[in-house]
């Protein structure tokens, strides 16, 4: 079995027992029975082969208000079986957003991306694809909100407790090295400070989304008679800026705006 496909197996391990504990533990066994057993129909039908039945099952679940890693790595993983891979990078985004270190959505995450590229020379000679945010962006998706927290607390303690450490101290040698110190705690508070705001602004008001269509139009309105601005293909990050009805306002590579249909962008 090859690795891209191995998501609803270890989703369906894990995943239906930890979600039928917490809703039992909420007093509401009858939807947690139903759940459970939605993702195991579901996860049974992608090994049946029936991948678009596994697929309906698993985003039901989603639709219902189940934000779970194990169920976003599985539809990326069934979308990927059908090649559809706008939609699987969707997915796997959303999954790595909810766990962080999860080696095997990396795995799959890049081996979706590679084989995007591909399809993409042979149809779109100068498309490209963003497969990465920017740098802080990027680091701040791969560390969870805690760790975030505590690396800038830290930074912000110690530079303080540097500054009232070279006021007291006496002697130039010890003066010169609580300096150095200071100094490069000051560009790691600072740096940390950044990360943190980063991961704030990722989590709570950046909106990021995947292009899933193969090839989506920018219009410069929300509407199908407004002039064409762009265009993006299948697998590009964007950042979603606004709604209005079926059509969103996105911000592109090289900051690019315009408005594309709701259809064509997968939030992560």
């Amino acid at each position: 079995m090859s690795r891209a496909a191995r998501g609803p197996q270890r989703a369906k391990l894990v995943w239906g027992g930890v979600l039928l504990f917490s809703l039992l533990a909420l007093g509401q066994p009858a939807e947690a029975d139903t759940l459970q057993d939605q993702f195991l129909r579901a996860s049974q039908a992608f090994y049946s082969h029936d991948v678009e039945r596994a697929i309906q099952g698993y985003r039901e679940l989603v639709e219902s208000g189940v934000d779970d890693p194990d169920v976003s790595y599985d539809l990326g993983t069934a979308y990927a079986r059908l090649g559809r891979h706008g939609r699987a990078i969707q997915f796997y985004e959303r999954a790595l957003r909810q766990r962080p270190d999860d080696e095997d959505v990396r795995h799959n995450l890049r081996l979706v991306r590679s084989q995007l590229a591909r399809k993409l020379v042979a149809s779109h000679l100068e498309a490209s694809v963003e497969e990465r945010p920017p740098f802080f962006r990027a680091l701040a998706d791969g560390l969870t909100s805690d760790a975030v927290a505590v690396t800038f607390l830290f930074s912000y303690l110690a530079f303080f407790s540097l500054v009232f450490a070279r006021r007291m101290a006496h002697q130039e040698v010890s003066r010169l090295a609580v300096g150095i110190a200071l100094a490069v705690m000051a560009l790691m508070t600072v740096a940390s400070g950044a990360l943190f705001a980063t991961k704030v602004w990722t989590d709570h008001g950046a909106h990021e989304a995947i292009i899933v269509a193969e090839e989506a139009h920018g219009s410069t309105g929300p509407g199908a008679d407004f002039e064409e601005s762009f265009s993006l293909v299948e697998g590009t990050r964007v950042r979603v800026l606004g709604r209005e009805g079926t059509w969103v306002l996105v911000r592109g590579p090289e900051g690019r705006e315009g408005w594309l249909p709701r259809k064509d962008v997968g939030s992560i």
